[in-house]
C-alpha cells in the first residue's frame, strides 16, 4: 500500500517540503562550544516523551502560515529510550501561497513556542532529504531522572482529574526526586602522567566557569562577623541565608532551634585567616 505522503504527490496544485529540526549547540561563557544538553532542555527529549505536544506545536506554528502537517518521524529511529536522531516534519501547502519570508515566519513561530516548554537551543531548517545533524550529548543519568520525573507528575495528574484522594507516599517520592536531582557526581581520573588528565580537568573547569559580570550579579558572599547586630537563626534564614558560604548554609539547615543567637553558634566552627600581605588581601 502506497504511503499518505506519495498519494499526495500525485496533486500538482501542492507543494512538498521537509523540515528538519534538531537541538543546537551552545556556547559557555568563555566562548567554548558545550557538548552536553540538559534533558529538560533538549527537543529530542521533548519528542520521546511529550510527542503528542510537540506534533500539537507543529500543526499550529504550520497552520499558521498555511502550511498542512503530514507527519513526523526520528531518523535514525534508535531504541524506545534512544535520545539520538533529527527530527523530521513533512508539510505540503498550496504552491501559491509559498513567500520568501513564510519560512522565517514558521521557524520564529516554532521557536517561540517551545521556548514555553524551556527549549531554546534548537536548529529549525528546511532540507531536500534526512540527512542529520550532529547534537549535543545527553548524558543516560540525565535523561533517565527527567524521565522519571516526568512520569511522576503525569501519575500526580491522573490523581487529581480523577478526584481519588492522592495517597501519601508520592511525597515521599517526590523528596527522593528532589535529592537524586541535587546529588553530585563524584569521578576519578587514573591514569599514566602524561596522558592528558590536567587536559581534561582544564576543559571541565572552563566548561562550568563565570563570567565576571554573571559572577557580580551573584553579589558578595556575607560572612557572619559581617552581620550587624545579634540576629537569631530564624531571622538570618529569612534574611541572609543565599549570601552565606555554603558550610555556613549547610550547617543551618541542620538547626532545628531557630531561635537561637545566630553568631554564638557559628563562632565555633569559624576561623578567620590573617594575612600579613596586603597584596593577597586585595586579590
Amino acid at each position: 500500500m502506497a504511503s499518505v505522503s506519495k498519494k499526495l504527490k500525485y496533486d500538482r496544485s501542492m507543494t512538498f517540503i521537509t523540515i528538519r529540526l534538531c537541538d543546537s549547540f551552545k556556547r559557555t561563557p568563555q566562548n567554548l562550544i558545550c557538548p552536553f544538553i540538559r534533558a529538560v532542555e533538549s527537543v529530542r527529549v521533548f519528542y520521546r516523551l511529550q510527542q503528542q505536544s510537540l506534533k500539537n506545536i507543529l500543526f499550529d506554528a504550520g497552520k499558521a502560515v498555511g502550511l498542512q502537517f503530514i507527519n513526523i518521524t526520528c531518523c535514525p529511529g534508535g531504541t524506545e529510550n534512544s535520545t539520538d536522531g533529527n527530527i523530521f516534519i513533512e508539510y505540503k501547502y498550496p504552491t501559491e501561497v509559498w513567500k520568501e519570508d513564510t519560512f522565517i515566519k514558521y521557524k520564529d513561530s516554532v521557536k517561540l513556542r517551545l521556548q514555553n516548554f524551556n527549549i531554546n537551543n534548537i536548529i529549525v531548517d528546511q532540507v531536500m532529504e534526512q540527512s542529520t545533524l550532529s547534537q549535543p550529548l545527553i548524558t543516560e543519568i540525565d535523561y533517565k531522572i527527567h524521565e522519571l520525573d516526568f512520569k511522576f507528575q503525569n501519575y500526580l495528574c491522573q490523581y487529581q482529574h480523577s478526584k481519588s484522594p492522592i495517597p501519601a507516599y508520592p511525597e515521599d517520592i517526590k523528596t527522593l526526586l528532589i535529592e537524586l536531582k541535587e546529588r553530585r557526581i563524584q569521578i576519578a581520573l587514573l591514569s599514566h602522567n602524561a596522558v592528558g588528565k590536567s587536559f581534561i580537568l582544564n576543559l571541565l573547569l572552563l566548561l562550568s566557569a563565570e563570567t565576571n559580570s554573571k559572577s557580580g550579579e551573584q553579589g558578595r558572599i556575607t560572612i557572619p562577623k559581617e552581620i550587624i547586630g545579634n540576629p537569631t537563626v530564624k531571622r538570618v534564614k529569612e534574611d541572609q541565608l543565599e549570601n552565606l558560604p555554603e558550610v555556613i548554609k549547610d550547617f543551618l539547615v541542620e538547626v532545628d532551634d531557630d531561635e537561637q543567637d545566630f553568631k554564638n553558634l557559628v563562632q565555633p566552627i569559624c576561623h578567620e585567616l590573617h594575612f600579613t600581605d596586603q597584596e593577597v588581601i586585595n586579590h
